[in-house]
């Protein structure tokens, strides 16, 4: 073969297989897109209370029937117990049922199922070697089942799940030996599980169809196969795989109420109203300050309100404009050394305090003690919640309302100046006012006492 068709052959193939290899490539990307966009086709069923129907094929494998407690009358010559004496084929047969469940938003479905399977026998193979056909087997179950949708929002939805109930299987017309058991049918009851799941599909807001598997597994059963000793008993196991359709309906799903259509929008008109020239709120014809710089906050006059500040030390108490959030250092309000007594001094000072509380009753406060960081914080925390109330107990004396006063001790932990000092440690050691409801507008209080 010349140099020339080898490299025709080389040049073939490798087109070949880039040929292949697009077609595999295009082929799992289309079958992606296929996917992606049926999951991506939002729902149509509605979630809530549905009842269904259910049906399909069911087959059995292959079971065993083993002998127990039998001293001799049922077999001759007599076995052991769990001796098989029949292998049992059946052939595929069917299954019917019901559902009644509840679906949740979220994909959560549990659920309550009646299914019946039916299957006769293909042929039964005893100890010995007879063979026989007659008889069949059937088995009623009562399922509690929690199945979950993946993708809850989707028209198809996969879903996965399991259940567990009770059974009732019959055994009719059971040979041994080619001869039938002297009972026509035999019953057990048992528990049963089943696995599975399935796609779903809905067909309209109230229907839904499900293409549906199911594996069985009951516990094992035990028959009586001879009326005059109860006690020799013929024992099985039953499995079984299933693969049907159910329908399932929605009977209290609402349409749901479409909504308005949009109101037209309103003819703008250009607002008619008060001229404000500084922009505070106070129309100019009731504003005492029509000059207010922008930004300032004005009172119903539109004159600036208060600032609300610490007191000047050797300054009146002031709480003028002070409202929720802000906070006061009560200038002068000293104790005892390493108690909650009130000085002299600090009793002059709580005076002017009480007479401005007095004058505003429309705001309630918090007392806050600190202390400095001389001792332990356990013992800390006690002394400054003392002298808050040693604060609060002179103010009602004074006539405040207790209702109005609350009080919060800090201890050490909030430090406004360094504790290694001994000036610091003095601004440390103090009481607070905190407005925590309305704002106070009256007049300064004049404090003649020294602020120490």
């Amino acid at each position: 073969m010349s140099d020339v068709n080898l490299m025709k052959i080389f040049l073939g193939e490798k087109l070949m297989k880039q040929k292949r290899h697009r077609i595999g490539t295009l082929a799992v990307g289309g079958s992606a897109l296929i996917l992606s966009s049926l999951f991506s086709v939002p729902a149509l069923a509605a979630d809530g209370f549905y009842g269904g129907i259910m049906g399909g094929a069911n087959k059995i494998e292959e079971q065993d029937f083993r002998v127990f407690d039998d001293p001799g009358g049922l077999l001759v010559p007599r076995v052991p117990d769990d001796t098989r004496v029949t292998r049992t084929e059946y052939d595929d047969g069917g299954y019917y049922g019901a559902v009644i469940g509840y679906r949740f938003p979220f994909g959560l479905r549990p659920e309550i199922e009646y299914s019946r399977r039916l299957n006769d026998q293909d042929e039964s193979l005893d100890l010995n070697g007879t063979r026989d056909d007659a008889g069949h087997i059937a088995t009623e179950t009562m399922f509690a089942n929690l199945w979950f949708e993946i993708f809850p929002k989707s028209r198809i939805r996969p879903y996965v799940g399991g259940g567990y109930g009770y059974s009732n299987t019959k055994v009719n017309d059971l040979a041994y030996q080619g001869v039938q058991s002297a009972r026509n049918e035999e019953k057990t009851y048992g528990d049963v599980f089943q696995v599975g799941g399935g796609i779903l599909f809905d067909i309209s807001t109230r229907l839904t169809m499900s293409l549906d598997y199911r594996y069985l597994d009951t516990e094992v059963g035990e028959y009586n196969f001879v009326d005059d000793h109860p006690r020799r008993t013929i024992r099985e196991d039953y499995h079984a795989q299933s693969l049907g359709l159910t329908f399932s309906y929605f009977p209290f799903y609402k349409e749901p109420t479409p909504p308005p259509p949009p109101a037209p929008a309103p003819e703008v008109v250009a607002p008619q109203g008060p001229v404000d020239s500084d922009g505070d709120g106070v129309p100019d014809d009731l504003d005492n300050c029509p000059d207010t710089p922008a930004g300032v906050k004005v009172d119903e006059n539109g004159c600036p309100l208060p600032e609300c500040k610490d007191p000047v030390p050797g300054q009146p108490v002031n709480l003028d404009g002070c409202a929720d959030g802000d906070v006061i250092v009560l200038r002068g309000v000293t104790f005892l050394f390493d108690k909650t007594t009130l000085t002299p001094e600090a009793e002059k000072v709580l005076d002017g305090v009480g007479e401005a509380l007095n004058r505003s009753r429309v705001i309630e406060v918090e007392l806050r003690g600190h202390t400095d960081s001389l001792g332990s914080d356990g013992y800390n925390q006690s002394l400054s919640e003392g002298r808050a109330l040693a604060v609060k107990a002179y103010l009602a004396n004074l006539g405040v309302d207790p209702a109005r006063m609350t009080t919060l001790g800090f201890g050490e932990s909030q430090p406004i100046a360094d504790n290694g000092t001994k000036k610091g440690r003095a601004l440390n050691r103090r009481v607070e006012l905190k407005v925590v409801k309305g704002r106070a507008l009256v007049a300064p209080i004049e404090i003649t006492a020294p602020i120490k």
